[in-house]
């Protein structure tokens, strides 16, 4: 699961007399045994907010995490016009591995112009209050 370790187990003898008594032999034995560094029990025994990250490199570390507690809304979607389109600034692609400079894939402003609204088309979407209940698709 997270790479092994070696630890130490250590083996005691114990006897029992008539009385129940249990007595210590002087005699140990020590060996070394392998393990799990980071084992289910330890990952299902967490504390809240508490994670482990795995890597390929390194071994597991711990890590905080706090989640970002949210109210689900509706979607709200809105529509770009061509030419704010064409005004914002480009996308760089940080990892591109092709050798050609054109994009992989075509211009959709300059292909299909017709899935853009013209503002006069675009009319602002029916607001629904917060104290309304409406349901959503993600809601279990």
């Amino acid at each position: 699961m997270s790479g092994t370790i070696l630890v130490d187990d250590e083996l005691r003898k114990a006897k029992t007399d008539n009385m129940l008594t249990e007595t210590i032999d002087s005699e140990r034995t020590i060996r070394q045994a392998e393990r799990f560094f980071i084992d289910s029990n330890m990952i299902l025994n967490l504390p809240d907010f508490v994670s482990f990250i795995f890597t390929t490199k390194t071994l597991p570390s711990a890590s905080l995490i706090s989640p970002i507690k949210v109210r689900k809304r509706q979607l709200k979607i809105f529509s770009v016009s061509p030419d704010i389109a064409a005004a914002a600034a480009p996308v760089k692609i940080m990892l591109d591995f092709g050798e050609d400079d054109k994009p992989a894939m075509p211009d959709v402003m300059t292909t299909h112009p017709a899935l853009f609204f013209d503002e006069s088309e675009v009319k602002p979407a029916k607001s629904q209050s917060d104290d309304e209940e409406h349901f959503s698709p993600l809601d279990f």
